[in-house]
């Protein structure tokens, strides 16, 4: 199953922006025991996982997304005076499983929800049937100028709205759309693996399926590889009576983040 999301900052909101959107998924997707928190983006609460690992490797992505973009700005010939827009497109992409490589001697000891780059290593592992993939196109304004409307609104006002209603969205999708997740076969704090890819000046998806193959074994290939278990985030806290099981997640994350965002 695929969804779309529509993203419009600037080079200073980029990576907190970003940083909250991969969180509103990913928060829907940890179907472990978890310890759940909150932060915001301009005010606006998004829920997050105490877990040290994921916090680094979202926060990484986000990061790494802004660089690349202050870096495309940088080298623009365009006069910052008219009309700019940056694009970009990230993907996240979540599998059933991971599968050992056929070239690979032992198995990968790479977290399962560590995104890497398109460059394959002769002993890393491979993942198999994506049951669910985000995009998310991203435009980055660069002209300040454009951080107004017609009834002069606000940076703030623009950018918040935005990262509200793109929070609903998330929302509305993992709360009507539960059929598609496979059967949860472990404990661990993140059952299935996932991969995040980014490209800039394009909003097309299709652009990264090169760099994703390369990660990804076919549904016939699969079957003929040796499926081994899979690393499993690290668990830096003790279930007490604050933390959710991924049924107690399902069942009541959608009142959860509609209170976050009341």
């Amino acid at each position: 199953m695929e969804f779309e999301l529509e993203i419009v900052a600037d080079l200073e909101t980029a990576a907190d922006y970003v940083r909250g959107v991969l969180w509103s998924i990913l928060f829907h997707r940890l179907f472990g025991c978890v310890s759940a928190s909150q932060s915001s983006f301009y005010g606006v609460a998004y829920p997050l996982a105490n877990n040290p690992e994921l916090e680094e490797l979202v926060d990484a992505k986000a990061q790494a997304l802004a660089d690349a973009f202050s870096h495309e700005a940088s080298r623009s010939t365009a006069d910052l005076n008219d009309n700019m827009v940056l694009k970009g497109v990230m993907v996240l992409k979540f599998y059933d499983r991971e599968v050992e490589h056929p070239n690979s001697s032992v198995p990968s000891t790479r977290p399962q929800s560590q995104s890497s780059s398109a460059s394959v290593s002769p002993n890393m592992a491979k993942y198999a049937n994506c049951w669910e993939k985000w995009v998310l196109k991203i435009s980055i304004l660069i002209n300040k100028n454009q951080m107004l409307d017609v009834n002069g609104a606000s940076k703030l006002d623009l950018h918040k709205q935005d990262f509200e209603n793109n929070l609903f969205a998330i929302l509305e999708h993992v709360d009507t759309n539960k059929s598609h997740i496979p059967p949860i076969a472990s404990v661990d704090v993140a059952p299935f693996p996932f991969k995040v890819l980014f490209a800039l000046n394009t909003h097309e998806a299709h652009t990264l399926n090169r760099a994703f193959r390369n990660f990804e074994v076919s549904d016939t290939e699969s079957d003929e590889f040796i499926d081994y278990s899979m690393e499993s985030l690290p668990d830096t806290f003790e279930r007490n009576k604050n933390a959710y099981t991924g049924q107690e997640m399902l069942k009541t994350g959608y009142k959860f983040i509609k209170k976050l965002l009341e």
